[in-house]
């Protein structure tokens, strides 16, 4: 006769409610860390877009220039309705009847959304060109004639950056002189990425549009990320925002 065998049922000890509440804590805290991290990487890569889209319009005006005796493209005027964008589109392979204002179109920063511009308003672009760059009226009667070859810096003079999202095709110095000119340059990279940041007043005395980055481009070519100090038109600043001063 074979042995008796004895079945020992093993049961499982169940979660405690504090073992369950603590577990849902770390996934908790796992879920925010991933998605911070998710939106971090987003953030970053439409910066290196924003720029890569700078750097892409900087080229078709150097193309504009050299098809026009070193002239940079004019801005609107009452002279001349026709905004710089649409004068460089043909070198960028855009339909000059395509809206400046389209989302996703080079003419925009990544981070600029339908919604954003249905709330700044018909014509609304995030990018401008330097104000004391663009031509000011037609028929080159500025003086002295604003040419590529007329710079003596070129590497130190801003040509294209991120504006305050609006109807304007300039790119207006923030100053720190006088106190409060926040100009219309837009430091909306990373800390932020609002299409229309709120004034950050800073230590230095400055108010800026936003506490981030701008992505700049000069008229050299090359690109950066600047801060409100950085970008500050002031005596004691590297850059030269109007070199025929």
């Amino acid at each position: 006769m074979p042995p008796i065998r004895h079945c020992h049922l093993v049961f499982a000890r169940a979660f405690t409610l504090v073992e369950m509440l603590v577990s849902i804590a770390i996934v908790s805290v796992l879920m925010v860390l991933v998605f911070g991290v998710q939106s971090s990487v987003q953030a970053r890569v439409k910066q290196a877009k924003c720029a890569a889209n700078l750097s892409t319009q900087a080229k078709a005006v150097m193309f504009f220039a050299a098809d026009n005796n070193g002239r940079f493209p004019y801005g609107w005027n009452v002279w001349y309705p026709t905004v710089w964008q649409k004068d460089i589109s043909p070198y960028l392979g855009i339909p000059t009847t395509n809206t400046r204002s389209t989302p996703g179109i080079v003419f925009q920063c990544p981070m600029i959304t339908q919604g954003d511009i249905n709330i700044a308003g018909a014509g609304a672009v995030s990018h401008g060109m330097n104000e004391f760059i663009i031509p000011q009226v037609a028929l080159q009667s500025d003086t002295p004639v604003k040419t590529v070859q007329s710079l003596a810096t070129p590497s130190r003079v801003p040509l294209l950056g991120d504006i305050w999202l609006q109807n304007s095709d300039r790119m207006i110095a923030i100053s720190k002189v006088p106190a409060g000119n926040t100009g219309n340059v837009a430091f909306r990279h990373n800390i932020s990425p609002a299409a229309r940041p709120a004034k950050v007043p800073r230590p230095s005395g400055l108010t800026s549009f936003g506490g981030g980055k701008v992505n700049m481009v000069f008229c050299d070519g090359h690109g950066e990320a600047l801060s409100p100090e950085e970008v500050a038109n002031a005596g004691d600043n590297v850059l030269v925002w109007n070199p025929w001063k």
